[in-house]
């Protein structure tokens, strides 16, 4: 079972802010009860922890990542999980924060190609969370359905958002819904105790890194193929902004939640060439029915933003080529190494029917085999050389450089 996998790899003690029960083999003393801890040593050694005082959890330890929810004696704490700050409240913008939100659309723009009225619209709704303007304040500070075609770059937005309002990728927290097609893999999402343990709790893929870091992008992938389960707990998180597991309440309201579904091709072909204007459009219509029919209104009604994304144009893979090229290309000024790619380069090696069967989704692999192959070999051969031109002649790649 992958629960039972996951659960072996994966096992650590309980916190200390974590209540427990007394263990039922410790025999009880007139002023003190003894307690079986994990919250400082592995659960394999097993080892009884010195007697406390009071019956419980350990008083004052908690941290972003421990749960602090008591059900027993324990005292109670206002902060249940990373990211709390009271019901609703939001951590203030500092000022370079608040200039990245001012112009949210140019710095996506720089990376993110035809999809401008998107752009905006996902700029406004986290500009309303983040100045701490919206109805419901306890709801993540953005949830966003990108549907379209394969290849059209709907991962690519969310690394993009987390890229320039939190200087990495790194903070998107990835999660494959083909991973979850059973009704117990809902556990895997969650904190759980490890079975037959007590104060043994095994990591969750979505609850254990949100604590560590109460601000990322959450980017559900592909959630057609998740189980209902898994549909009913997303639907909470929309609306409730919170979840509750083994190590208690943990907030959502600082995350930013992306979920993305590709449509069928009949369904696609429908959708395509609708645009992103915010005038509704019969296709737009009947896009959404075909999406409330397949994840329910209210999930659907639950997002801030449902973007329909068109199929990707041969242009539109160019301009994406030119900036993924552009990123690695500033590596190479760091050696004082300097290329200019020929305007030629683009137009011979991004072929449209490759754009039409995948969009941007071979673009990776088609720059290296057709570009870095080429360019790392010249680099080695060339190591002196400080000013590289890349350009084509009779369809083929010539690079050379000019002697300084």
């Amino acid at each position: 079972m992958k629960r039972a996998r996951q659960a072996r790899k994966q096992p650590r003690t309980a916190d200390s802010s974590t209540p427990k029960k007394s263990h039922p083999s410790a025999g009880p003393s007139k002023k003190k009860t003894s307690k079986a801890s994990g919250a400082k040593n592995s659960a394999a050694t097993g080892a009884a922890k010195k007697s406390s005082k009071k019956a419980g959890s350990g008083k004052g330890q908690a941290n972003s990542s421990r749960s602090g929810s008591a059900k027993g004696g324990a005292s109670s704490r206002k902060r249940t999980g990373a990211g709390r700050r009271g019901k609703g409240a939001r951590r203030p913008l500092v000022n370079p924060e608040s200039k990245v939100l001012l112009h949210l659309e140019d710095l996506l723009k720089q990376r993110i190609v035809g999809k401008d009225d998107a752009i905006t619209r996902v700029a406004d709704a986290i500009r309303i969370r983040r100045t701490n303007l919206d109805f419901r304040p306890q709801r993540p500070d953005g949830s966003f359905l990108l549907v379209g075609p394969p290849g059209v770059g709907k991962s690519e937005f969310a690394h993009a958002v987390a890229d320039v309002l939190m200087g990495s990728e790194n903070q998107v927290l990835h999660l494959d819904m083909a991973d979850f097609t059973e009704d117990e893999d809902v556990e895997d999402l969650l904190v759980t105790a490890y079975p037959g343990t007590e104060g043994v709790l095994v990591e969750g893929a979505l609850t254990t890194p949100l604590r560590k870091n109460p601000r990322a992008v959450i980017l559900f992938h592909g959630i057609e193929r998740s189980n209902p389960t898994i549909m009913r707990l997303l639907l909470h998180v929309l609306e409730r902004g919170t979840l509750a597991d083994a190590q208690g309440e943990i907030s959502f309201n600082e995350a930013i939640i992306f979920a993305t579904t590709t449509l069928h091709y009949d369904e696609a072909e429908m959708i395509q060439q609708i645009g992103f204007a915010r005038t509704t459009t019969p296709r737009e219509v009947r896009a959404r029915k075909v999406l409330e029919e397949q994840f329910g209104p209210e999930l659907i009604g639950a997002f801030n933003e449902v973007l329909f994304f068109n199929t990707l144009t041969p242009e539109d893979v160019r301009l994406i080529a030119r900036y993924k090229v552009g990123t690695v290309l500033e590596r190479l000024k760091k050696q004082k190494r300097g290329v200019i790619i020929s305007d030629r380069v683009w137009d011979t090696f991004i072929w449209e029917e490759e754009v039409k069967k995948a969009g941007a989704r071979y673009l990776n692999r088609a720059l290296e085999e057709r570009l870095f192959t080429p360019l790392s070999k010249y680099l080695l051969q060339h190591g002196d050389a400080r000013s590289i031109m890349v350009d084509v002649q009779d369809r083929q790649l010539v690079i050379k450089h000019q002697q300084e």
